[in-house]
């Protein structure tokens, strides 16, 4: 029984190292653009990522190598993935505060329940469509859209993020119906590397490198958007997987925008009207309220 205990334990830690890392991902956003500007930044968290996880993969055993046709689809795939997500992520957070940021990028269980109904035939419940509308009326009310700005931001922003987190849901609804379980680890390397080379491209053809300053917080940010925030935090959540079912575990990532808006309300003062604060009540309960149908 000790033993039991002890690797729930573990595994109880583990996932709360999952919801820190994915939380103040978005507050380390914040703090790496006052140095960086939004692609460069993508990049750099890209490349260090790319690299931790390709350290990680060499050190597992992986069961099946990738054929060539699963290759190119693993390479596409970082399309979505990662250099749009991580394009428009972080470019919405140039006007969004992080709070906020992290409520409408964590509409990407929303999506994906919307789009696995035609991709991946799946039937909704009626409990996953109504946690959908209580969703989307979430967005409005915590966007505001109208009075056309959000704490100085313009609407395009939060369009922006929104865009991020369907292109991830996109990306994670076709790797789910084009690849087996065995397989992940090695489409999430190829993925993260081709996504990296798009932003790299991306940056060079769009912003200045001048702009970049080096400093001590651009490479905290890095460090912990790359190493933490994706390649502890990826490690973590699939040996979690291997544990316990995914839509469980997938019910409480509501507490990622949970972290987030804490921290930023220490951290930058970040403040919610009650209107926004509703919308954001919304959106949690629905996040959990999808992921719960989703396993029953």
């Amino acid at each position: 029984m000790r033993g039991i205990a002890t690797v729930n334990g573990v595994m109880a830690l583990l996932f709360c190292g999952v919801v820190l890392a994915w939380g103040l991902n978005f507050i380390f956003i914040r703090i790496g653009l006052h140095d960086a500007p939004p692609l460069w930044l993508a990049f750099m968290r890209a490349a260090t990522g790319t690299g931790g996880i390709a350290v990680y993969q060499s050190m597992r055993r992986q069961s099946r190598r990738l054929s060539m046709a699963e290759l190119r689809d693993a390479l596409l795939a970082g399309v979505p993935n990662t250099a749009v997500f991580f394009g428009a992520l972080f470019a919405g957070e140039l006007r969004v505060p992080p709070g906020t940021t992290s409520i409408l990028v964590y509409t990407f269980p929303l999506w994906v329940s919307l789009l696995s109904a035609p991709l991946l035939k799946v039937s909704l419940s009626r409990n996953t469509w109504v946690s959908i509308a209580a969703g989307f009326t979430g967005i409005v009310l915590v966007s505001e859209p109208w009075k056309q700005t959000l704490n100085g931001s313009s609407l395009i922003f939060i369009l922006i993020l929104i865009l991020g987190a369907f292109s991830w849901a996109v990306g994670t609804v076709l790797v789910k119906k084009r690849f087996d379980r065995e397989t992940l680890g090695s489409v999430n390397l190829w993925q993260m590397a081709s996504g990296t080379f798009i932003l790299l491209i991306a940056a060079l053809l769009f912003e200045p490198r001048g702009v970049i300053t080096p400093s001590v917080q651009l490479v905290e940010s890095i460090i912990w958007l790359g190493l933490i925030g994706s390649t502890f935090a990826y490690m973590a959540w699939y040996m979690l997987l291997g544990k316990y079912n995914a839509a469980q575990l997938s019910a409480w990532t509501f507490m990622v925008p949970v972290t987030a808006l804490v921290a930023s309300a220490f951290l930058f003062g970040e403040r919610l009207s009650a209107v926004q604060a509703t919308g954001v009540l919304f959106v949690l309960l629905s996040i959990y309220g999808v992921n719960r149908a989703a396993g029953t």
